[in-house]
């Protein structure tokens, strides 16, 4: 082939890869697959038809007669709440991620939503109404039987209306946030495309969590909200409030005002008071979310004793702790216990408990039982001696199963609720009388099978520990996980920890945010940033085939930027890429100063800029080479064009310039 007809090739190549940087949509954002909807559905359909335009705080929402009036009230003030938080919030650009990866400065700053554009006039007709339909009409909002509301419902779209159908309120809730995520905001309007949609969808499990640790960090009652606020967009649905431990005692109790008096970081200021908490669980039962306490026992108690009357409730085994503390006194206080041979101490614990049951509705409550230290206990000969002398007891070892099932008694047979345990209580044999208690696994799952044959329903919170760079460990079922760049640890729980195919007594898992180094300065991005790949396996049904990892990259960054548009403003991103969001804190206070759009003319400007130089440069590197090689034909492609990349998007379509840079095996991390 002669080299001007090379030649020819190569420029129209690189000019063809040139228009596509900056003119391109990319494939990753397709019209079949976006907008996306996080977590995936059961099963969606789209038609691509028609397309809408939306005034989303105008929809009239048509709620069918025979509901309880408090259903048809929440329900009511969800689809507000849902939908003015997509319109209250906007002060910039569009609601999406730019996520096509460039080499810099080459950025991409095209609108998905744009491209329907085109099909928009004076005559496209509006999404105006929505009709929902709750099957059962017998249900109440109340917190004590939300963990028994059923979840699953069906959306069915058309151009100028829609029917939400649910079995609960809950359930309704629930499709709302999937219909605000169906609505794309192009810069000037909203707009539903790709009608008719056909939504089925329910949750793969009933417990869906979130571990707040309110004990290492305190957080006011608005961040906590704002942590439930946003569990509602991506269907979680349990605060787990690990609200006491070691460090401090925020609680408020009536009946022992001195553990908070003395056991809180700052009194009166940093405690939840009982009215506070009182709220924080009406506003969560609204959004359909459950709050469940958790008190730590016998274990993590050092805050108990802060007090003078209280100081015998814990072990004085201060010289032990002192000992082998390392220096860091703030985090070895964890293995002080309670003294569980104090006469008194069943007393103390139980009006507590009663305390707290008769604030706290949801039928669980969380007893801890983690990381008790026999050596503690040890280094009291007092305590030693009363276990040898006691035969139901007979050593130190045996004291925490001794003091726990004593406490599960008045819990389960007084007070008829669900205590919840770490796997710690479990090995130590304090359930071997409460087959209903339910196992918390969080070390590892050694004990998944041992539970399950003992008649335990389990909450799985290993492997998606907030607090750890890589919550797996370096290898995990003989695979290598544990990613280098933290970047790519989410993928170790998307792809590995909730892919298996787990038995039924298994209710759930949780994300869990322990807060030695998290406050409400971070805790958005500490949860939700890798977060919300959990949240995801563990509502979404389907196979492993169905959780492709690049295609979860996309819709998960894009429901980050959807999460930033509604008000979290500190989720972290997911990877390289472009939010137009991002200048929405700075421009709160100062009104709508959006950034304009690139102009057209400045990327041609640009695009002729470059062909030309491109040109030139080609001409002189030709005729080099050409020189240099004695006259001999040669192309120089190959100095800047790698046509062995792998160029895959998250859809797995071969034309997506969404690029694989770097092996992953390369590097134990991968830079997308």
């Amino acid at each position: 082939m002669p080299f001007s007809i090379k030649l020819t090739i190569v420029s129209s190549i690189f000019i063809i890869l040139i228009h596509s940087i900056f003119y391109h949509v990319d494939a990753t954002f397709s019209t079949a697959t976006y907008p996306s909807v996080t977590p995936k559905p059961k099963s969606i359909k789209r038609h691509f038809k028609t397309i809408s335009r939306v005034k989303p705080a105008n929809i009239n929402i048509n709620i069918a007669e025979g509901c309880h009036i408090s259903v048809t009230s929440v329900v009511t003030s969800g689809a507000k709440r849902v939908f003015d938080s997509m319109t209250n919030n906007i002060k910039v650009g569009e609601t999406l991620p730019y996520l096509k990866v460039k080499l810099p400065p080459l950025v991409n700053t095209t609108n998905p939503a744009l491209k329907f554009l085109s099909n928009v006039n004076d005559n496209t007709p509006f999404f105006n109404t929505l009709n929902i339909v709750i099957k059962n009409t017998d249900g109440t909002v109340r917190a004590d039987t939300l963990g028994s509301m059923e979840e699953d419902y069906t959306l069915n779209l058309d151009t100028e209306s829609g029917t939400l159908e649910a079995l609960t309120w809950v359930g309704a809730l629930r499709g709302l946030e999937t219909l605000s995520q169906l609505i794309v905001y192009t810069g000037e309007g909203f707009l539903l495309p790709n009608l008719p949609i056909e939504i089925e969808d329910a949750p793969r499990f009933k417990w869906r969590g979130v571990l707040l640790d309110t004990a290492r960090h305190y957080f006011d009652i608005e961040s906590i909200e704002k942590v439930i606020e946003t569990m509602a967009f991506v269907k979680l649905n349990v605060l787990h409030w690990h609200i006491v431990d070691s460090q401090s005692f925020p609680y408020d109790s009536h009946i022992f005002p001195d553990l908070a008096k003395y056991g809180s970081y700052s009194y009166p200021k940093l405690i939840y008071t009982q009215d506070q908490i009182k709220n924080l669980i009406q506003y969560s039962l609204e959004r359909g979310i459950r709050l469940v306490p958790e008190f730590d026992l016998p274990g993590h108690t050092a805050s108990w004793g802060f007090s003078k009357s209280m100081e015998n409730v814990i072990t004085h085994c201060f010289d032990y702790v002192e000992g082998n503390s390392g220096g860091v006194m703030e985090r070895a206080i964890n293995v002080i216990s309670m003294d569980v041979t104090q006469e008194n101490i069943d007393q103390i614990v139980t009006k507590l408990l009663s305390e707290v049951l008769d604030l706290f509705q949801d039928p669980y409550i969380h007893l801890g039982g983690d990381e008790v230290m026999p050596k503690c206990w040890n280094s009291i000969p007092r305590i030693v001696k009363f276990a040898k002398e006691h035969k139901e007891i007979g050593s130190v070892s045996k004291l925490q199963a001794w003091f726990t099932k004593k406490i599960l008694n008045y819990v389960v047979n007084e007070k008829n609720r669900l205590p919840i345990l770490w796997e710690e209580a479990y090995d130590a044999g304090s359930l071997d009388e409460h087959k209903e208690a339910v196992v918390n696994l969080w070390k590892s799952f050694d004990d998944l099978e041992n539970a399950t044959r003992d008649g335990h329903d389990i909450i799985v919170s290993f492997g998606a520990y907030m607090d750890r760079q890589s919550p797996l460990g370096p290898v995990f079922k003989d695979k290598k996980t544990g990613h280098w760049m933290y970047q790519s640890t989410w993928t170790d729980m998307y792809d590995d920890i909730y892919n298996m195919n787990f038995s039924n007594n298994v209710i759930g898992g949780e994300i869990s945010s322990w807060d030695e180094n998290a406050d409400f300065l971070n805790i958005e991005t500490r949860i939700f940033q890798r977060g919300n790949a959990v949240a995801e396996r563990l509502w979404s049904i389907g196979d492993s085939s169905a959780f492709d990892i690049n295609n979860a990259r996309i819709r998960l960054a894009e429901f980050r930027c959807k999460t930033v548009r509604r008000g979290s403003l500190y989720i972290g991103p997911m990877m390289p890429d472009y939010c137009d969001t991002y200048n929405f804190a700075s421009d709160k206070n100062n009104g709508n100063n959006c950034p304009s759009d690139i102009p057209s003319h400045g990327n041609n400007i640009l695009l002729i800029s470059l062909v030309v130089i491109f040109g030139l440069s080609t001409l002189f590197l030709s005729f080099f080479i050409f020189c240099s090689n004695g006259g001999k034909q040669q192309t120089p492609a190959s100095l800047f064009l790698d046509t062995s990349n792998n160029i895959q998007g998250g859809d797995g379509s071969r034309d997506s310039s969404y690029r694989q840079i770097v092996d992953d095996d390369g590097i134990d991390g991968d830079i997308l």
